[in-house]
């Protein structure tokens, strides 16, 4: 901001000129939502690990970092831990099956291609053979190096293979890179970034850590879905999220009621004209089978009808969808959700060609669809419409030779939610506890050349825009409920760019090729 403020002559010749100040809001909604998980659950987890390093180290995390206490001593293939939530840790050994793709060199791409997919069959053929298809999904850990060490080596990444190809077996895939053996010569500094009472270094327990927490969450592990204030009832979350297939799109719809776990849906094709709801954990295994594909040139209506479903319109239960302004206001999917084209609390449904003002619907009203509410967002790199946003105080100085007072600006991190316009507000996240760079740190004085290579988190705003709301509700309390949501994990601290139904719908795009 110093910098900006110094040049912000010269970018206003440009047309670039900062906004105005925008005040903090004021809600009754809760800033956090409570994490609450729905009695003592139990899961199973694979580990696939060749390592007996990175299986100690896993079993660390467990005891230190997630609370749990092993139920009986661990073994090198079983290790089964109880607290809040029963957890079992079954080991496998995959060999060379995590090993990688071999790369032909041959200089034509046809024959490199074909090799390559020869060699995918390969390994899908033998790791079918060695983990048959189990009864029930569960989460895996695979242990495998990461895309940088299989460039440096000249090999095939299997990653996306085992993205692609473990859901078919009924496992969905956390990948883990190797915890590499301790130094035995090791110096202060390295000491020092050990974990208490071991040679492991603090870096990879929070690494086993953050994957047996994401192992969890593809295994079903979420916490309740709390409602909103002035909500007495039961409510549903809503979303639809079209996420990218090459020249394809597959819709994926999400609901999540505050008394069970969420469930997702795929849009109906002609492979396969029947989608029935599924637990979240069974979506990979859709996903991979190719199934919700559709063509958004020859599939708009019948897309635009599948979100219109989304809505509910006959249901009078209160409900509330989350829409993603990028992809679904484009194309003609869904105008009513542009900038030009949006009118608060007039509905205009999905597929409604809005480009000629003649034969316009008039827009349904709150008291059309008792319980519907429909909040628009839209992130930070989108066109770049959302700016980043920066806490701003001001300091009056007094001068103590002429007791001239002058004012001072000071700008900082800033959390929360701030309003833009009467419908219109920015959920800016707190710095997580991941960047340590001091606040003070500057890289304008030359003396502290140190400071050039550090790094530093700047914020990133997301615009929610309550668009259709029921008479009574206050948008400030409706926008910072979703707010809340982007740090409403059972699986991570750190807050997500998405509410948490979207950023689940989001990760799923991992299991699409």
């Amino acid at each position: 901001m110093e910098i900006l403020n110094q040049i912000a002559q010269q970018l206003e010749e440009k047309g670039l000129s900062p906004l105005a100040p925008r005040p903090k809001s004021r809600t009754r909604a809760k800033s956090r939502h409570p994490i609450d998980i729905p009695g003592v659950l139990s899961y199973t987890l694979e580990v696939w690990a060749t390592s007996e390093r990175t299986w100690q180290a896993l079993l660390t995390a467990a005891s230190a970092k997630l609370g749990l206490t092993p139920a009986s001593p661990a073994t090198d293939t079983t290790a089964t831990f109880t607290g809040p939530i029963n957890v079992t840790l079954n080991r496998c050994d995959p060999g060379d099956l995590t090993a990688g793709l071999p790369r032909s060199t041959d200089p034509d791409p046809q024959v490199r291609r074909a090799a390559y997919q020869r060699g995918e069959a390969e390994r899908t053929a033998r790791i079918a053979g060695a983990f048959p298809r189990l009864p029930e999904t569960i989460a895996c850990i695979v242990e495998m190096e990461g895309g940088a060490y299989f460039s440096r080596t000249r090999q095939g990444d299997p990653k996306p293979l085992f993205k692609a190809f473990l859901p078919t077996l009924r496992r969905n895939v956390q990948c883990l890179r190797p915890v590499l053996p301790a130094n035995p010569n090791p110096t202060k500094a390295a000491l020092a970034k050990r974990f208490a009472g071991t040679d492991f270094s603090t870096t990879d327990i929070e690494r086993c850590a953050a994957a047996l927490h994401d192992a969890l969450r593809q295994a079903g592990h979420l916490p309740t879905l709390p409602a909103p204030h002035g909500i007495d009832g039961p409510f549903e979350l809503v979303t639809v999220w079209i996420a990218p297939a090459g020249e394809r799109v597959v819709p994926i719809l999400i609901r999540q009621h505050t008394d069970r776990q969420p469930a997702a849906q795929l849009m109906p094709t002609p492979s396969n004209p029947t989608e029935q709801p599924m637990p979240l954990t069974a979506l990979p295994e859709a996903l991979v089978a190719g199934r919700g594909r559709i063509s958004l040139r020859t599939s708009r209506a019948a897309l635009a009808d599948f979100v219109t479903q989304a809505l509910a319109l006959d249901s009078t239960a209160d409900r509330l969808l989350l829409v993603r302004r990028a992809r679904m206001s484009e194309h003609g999917l869904w105008p009513w959700l542009q900038d030009s084209r949006i009118t608060i609390d007039q509905l205009v449904l999905p597929g409604v060609d809005m480009k000629s003002t003649d034969n316009l619907p008039s827009g349904r009203k709150p008291g059309d669809h008792p319980g519907l509410r429909i909040i628009r967002l839209r992130e930070a790199s989108d066109r770049s419409a959302v700016p980043r946003a920066f806490g701003v105080t001001e300091e009056t100085a007094v001068e103590d030779d002429t007791e001239e007072a002058t004012t001072i600006t000071r700008y900082g991190r800033h959390s929360g939610l701030v309003d833009i316009a009467e419908r219109a507000f920015w959920g800016i996240n707190p710095r997580s506890d991941q960047n340590q760079t001091a606040l003070g740190v500057t890289k304008l004085d030359p003396a502290q050349t140190a400071n050039r290579t550090r790094t530093c988190v700047n914020p990133s705003s997301l615009e929610i825009v309550p668009a259709f709301l029921q008479d009574g509700d206050d948008p400030a309390d409706w926008a910072m409920y979703v707010h809340a949501q982007r740090r409403f994990h059972a699986h991570t601290t750190i807050a997500t760019t998405w509410p948490a139904i979207v950023h689940h719908a989001e990760l799923m795009e991992e299991y699409i090729r």
